[in-house]
């Protein structure tokens, strides 16, 4: 049975690490069969940037060479090859350290020319299947240098693969495993459904 934790949390309020909700849920006879991450998957230096200039590659026919605003006292140059956008738009940049994934991003030359980070996809961030161009966020009143952390925090979900063995039916429900878990732990309360 999968269950997500963002849902579980609505019947019941716990603060404790995942890690930690797997090995209490593992106490009361569940086995976890897997532990998925979905939604936002960005960590570190990741950043709203306002494209200031997107010119033609000198060594590429279908990338472009673009400056981009990321907050700081300079434009970062960055090389993309989406074309769904435009001078004057907000898109999410991954900056040197940033992980989106196994991805760590760090400074390179493609073609010979230096990246200072990357333009992402909703995909690359882990938002949707959507990888035909960059994420354009000018519908989201945003500046440049503001936290895509802050942004897409709440767009982030953990989902258990629980084994329920067939005499716990009764637990075969997200209500069911509230109440196992707020029964056994002193600091975890049910809230009201």
């Amino acid at each position: 049975m999968k269950i997500a934790l963002s849902i579980l949390k609505q019947y019941v309020d716990f603060n404790v690490s995942c890690e930690e909700l797997c090995k209490l849920l593992a106490k009361l006879g569940f086995e976890i069969e897997g532990v998925e991450h979905t939604g936002y998957c960005g960590q570190g230096p990741l950043c709203v940037g306002q494209v200031l200039k997107k010119s033609a590659h000198p060594n590429a026919d279908h990338l472009h060479v673009c400056q981009v605003d990321v907050g700081q006292k300079e434009a970062l140059e960055i090389v993309c090859g989406a074309t769904n956008f435009k001078e004057g738009d907000f898109v999410p940049v991954a900056l040197p350290g940033a992980q989106l994934g196994d991805l760590v991003l760090k400074i390179s030359r493609i073609r010979g020319v230096t990246s200072n980070g990357m333009l992402c996809s909703a995909k690359e961030l882990g938002l949707s299947s959507d990888h035909d161009g960059l994420l354009i966020l000018n519908h989201l009143n945003v500046k440049a240098g503001e936290s895509l952390d802050k942004l897409f925090s709440q767009q982030k979900d953990t989902i258990l693969d629980l084994s329920v063995t067939p005499n716990r039916g009764d637990c075969l429900s997200y209500i069911g495993i509230a109440r196992e878990i707020a029964a056994t732990h002193p600091s975890i309360t049910p809230n009201a459904p």
